[in-house]
Parts: C-alpha cells; sequence; structure tokens
C-alpha cells in the first residue's frame, strides 16, 4: 500500500491473475467508493482519495475468496 496526495496504490504481489474487487468504506460503513479490475503479478491499482474528508476509512481487498481489510486515515489537506 502507497498514499500519495489524493491517492493510494496497491500494488498487487500474487502469482496469478483475477479480477479484484475493492471496497472504499468509510467509519459508518458506507461504501463510497468500489472498483473491479482485472490484475496480474506486481500490477498498480490506484485509487482516488483527494475528496476524503479527515477520517478513519478501510479498503475492502477481494480476489476468489480471499479478503483483506486494510485501515487508513485520510486528513483532508483543505
Amino acid at each position: 500500500l502507497i498514499s500519495g496526495d489524493g491517492y493510494i496504490q496497491l500494488n498487487y504481489l500474487g502469482e496469478d491473475e483475477g479480477i479484484l474487487q475493492v471496497s472504499l468504506i468509510n467509519s459508518i460503513g458506507q461504501t463510497l467508493h468500489q472498483q473491479s479490475e482485472m490484475i496480474s503479478k506486481n500490477s498498480p491499482l490506484k485509487i482516488d482519495t483527494a475528496s476524503l474528508s479527515s477520517g478513519i476509512y478501510y479498503l475492502n481487498i477481494t480476489k476468489g475468496d480471499q479478503v483483506q481489510s486494510i485501515k487508513f486515515f485520510s486528513h483532508a489537506n483543505r
């Protein structure tokens, strides 16, 4: 996970190709963004976070039957 100015980048390190589903969820459980991408080894996936208010968020990442949740903080630059 790489955080930049207004985005988060995920770098997929798995060996096999497949569809990666990513959901961006706020601290009260609302889904703010969803996307599905065909992904292969070392493929980057950028998620726009520029419009997020300061707070706690979660990325839920699903590939097949594997699910990972990543908690992160957004600090609005406004």
